[in-house]
């Protein structure tokens, strides 16, 4: 167990141990039935045991449990807990006179709302403010892009990328798949991260991929903004095309350079000396001459490269508008765009719902500036905590490191690896934005903690050490 989980369970070993000496004595003067003792007993049990469920769960990467085992095993605690209050309270706290207006009666229901609203604070918070973290992000065009480029498309992030999707790509691959496509996905996969930037520096470099990013990004978000049934969104690949035919000598040279191509026979070397490969490229790079040889053909490989697509004919410019209309609906599309919508709106409102909540819970407890202090110490500090516990957990979700057992025959295993690999860095982009100002939360939240209780803390460390003083035989000065 890490030194976090050891401390975690030490912590709520202490705050049950306390919670139930404060049950001991409120009620040690008090003439009480038993069963409401009994729920005040099962509240904290219930409480302390839901919390440890959770902290738990986070740590086999079940968030969806834990946050079932806090809702059902802590909440129910919490209500139990107010119910007992509510019975153990003063008879003349609980009996009324009707002359009095109930008013007594009314703090104690004010002060059990009080908790429910603070405790509802203390659950819900962190998790809207981790949804308005995540939309904070995909609603900004600017931080997508550069996410998108950072962690995807630049020369460093691009040969992880792609492993990844190869990864994937081979995982979810079916069986009967031909050997020739498997043969050169290993290929590929094998290739060294140095030569992999090479070739995307003869294809697409690093600047124009980012131009493409942004362009796309612009539209995306246009669309978003604005009326449009559809995104206005094409690519240029005219211009990748006229870099693979400038760089057709390069890209047969890295060819041989970075895929495991075997040897050429001494009987392959003199068909490649007279000229014998015919027209076909694949046949040029069947094995790997040597490097004297290879300056030889490369100009050979580079006219049939050419050849090649001006047989293909691939088209200059791709239009990605005309292919969505042929493939989605307007009314679909349209549909897509007001939830998107819909999301960036509840992102940056829904983490108002908590806070309006704890508002209402200090306006029925609180009775002055002090009691504001009091009251809001224990929400504070808890936030903190569950947020950190919470923002710590989320690189490590399962569903972002486990392989897809059943997944759509239409989306192909790397658009799988590479969604996998952009949610754990979203992941870890998240962890970073929310650890720290909820660790503030919780510090601040404690030092209010220990101002508000110095005295019942000096007190109880005096009781500690006097006990202590009578246990070894030593009196306390």
């Amino acid at each position: 167990m890490s030194t976090f989980g050891i401390l975690f369970y030490l912590l709520l070993g202490g705050l049950t141990f306390f919670a139930y000496a404060k049950i001991i004595s409120f009620t040690k003067s008090r003439k009480t039935e038993k069963r409401f003792l009994v729920l005040l007993y099962l509240s904290v049990l219930l409480i302390g045991f839901g919390l440890a469920w959770c902290y738990t769960s986070f740590l086999e990467n079940e968030p969806y449990a834990a946050y079932m085992g806090l809702f059902v095993f802590s909440g129910l605690g919490l209500v139990l807990g107010v119910l007992g209050v509510m019975k153990v309270m003063p008879p003349q706290t609980a009996m009324v006179d009707q002359e009095q207006g109930g008013g007594q009666l009314e703090i104690s229901w004010k002060k059990g709302m009080a908790v429910v609203l603070l405790v509802a604070f203390t659950l819900i918070f962190p998790l809207t403010w981790l949804f308005k973290s995540t939309t904070d992000i995909f609603s900004d065009r600017d931080r997508v892009s550069i996410f998108l480029h950072e962690r995807l498309l630049s020369d460093q992030a691009m040969p992880g990328a792609i492993k990844k999707a190869l990864e994937y790509e081979a995982w979810l691959t079916r069986i009967d798949e031909p050997l020739e496509p498997r043969l050169i996905k290993s290929a590929v996969s094998g290739i060294d991260p140095a030569n992999m930037i090479e070739l995307f520096d003869y294809i697409a470099p690093e600047k124009e991929r980012k131009a493409l990013l942004d362009e796309a990004a612009k539209s995306f978000y246009s669309w978003i903004e604005g009326n449009e049934a559809y995104p206005s969104m094409t690519i240029q690949t005219g211009r990748y095309i006229q870099n693979i035919e400038d760089n057709s000598e390069n890209l047969l040279l890295w060819i041989f350079k970075s895929f495991p191509i075997p040897a050429c026979t001494p009987t392959q070397i003199e068909a490649l000396e007279r000229g014998d490969h015919g027209n076909d490229l694949k046949n040029l790079v069947l094995c790997k001459p040597p490097e004297s040889l290879q300056m030889k053909i490369a100009p050979v490989g580079a006219t049939l490269l050419k050849a090649q697509l001006a047989e293909k004919n691939p088209p200059p410019i791709v239009n990605i508008t005309e292919r969505m209309k042929d493939k989605i609906p307007a009314g679909k599309i349209s549909l897509v765009k007001k939830r998107i919508r819909a999301l960036f709106f509840l992102g940056s409102t829904l983490w108002i719902v908590p806070v309006v909540l704890l508002l209402i819970g200090l306006l029925l407890a609180a009775r002055s500036l002090r009691s504001v202090v009091t009251w809001l110490s224990w929400p504070l500090t808890i936030t903190g905590a569950v947020g950190m516990i919470i923002s710590s957990r989320l690189p490590g979700l399962s569903f972002l490191h486990s392989v897809p057992k059943d997944v759509p025959e239409h989306i192909p295993g790397a658009a799988v690896g590479i969604g996998r690999k952009l949610g754990i860095d979203l992941a870890v982009m998240l962890e970073n934005g929310m650890f720290i100002p909820f660790l503030i939360l919780a510090l601040s939240g404690g030092l209010i903690l220990v101002f508000t209780y110095r005295k019942k803390i000096s007190l109880l460390a005096h009781r500690t050490r006097f006990s202590l003083g009578m246990i070894f035989g030593k009196q306390p000065v």
